[in-house]
């Protein structure tokens, strides 16, 4: 993947993960997978978006490692209130460069109504 913005690429297994049907109330995301860009000044960015609203660099994880894989992961608190929500992994380029996610992952633990 080589977008400068959030995107579903179709790379190392397919998109995402996505988890479909969530209820509303507060949440916390965890995600993380193991990323690495082509270039050293290029950073490897993973994001969630809820039911598309996008997701923010503010909430990400990054890597840069140059040709090897490392793991990287995050935990955010989300509060969803709309039913049977879809929290998705997306991930995006810093420099446009060449990236990749292996082994992405993502969990959502409700903990209250929202």
């Amino acid at each position: 993947m080589t977008s400068t913005s959030f995107g579903d690429p179709n790379v190392s297994g397919a998109a995402g993960p996505e988890i479909t049907g969530v209820p509303p109330g507060r949440y916390v995301l965890l995600f993380g997978g193991a990323g690495t860009t082509s270039s050293a000044g290029s950073r490897a960015i993973l994001g969630v978006n809820v039911n598309g609203s996008g997701a923010a660099d503010s909430e990400s994880a990054e890597i840069n490692t140059l040709g090897t894989h490392a793991s990287v992961s995050r935990a955010i608190i989300k509060t969803i209130t709309v039913p049977n929500s879809s929290v998705k992994l997306v991930m995006r380029s810093t420099g446009g460069n060449d990236i990749d996610f292996r082994y992405r992952w993502l969990v959502t633990l409700r903990y209250a109504n929202p």
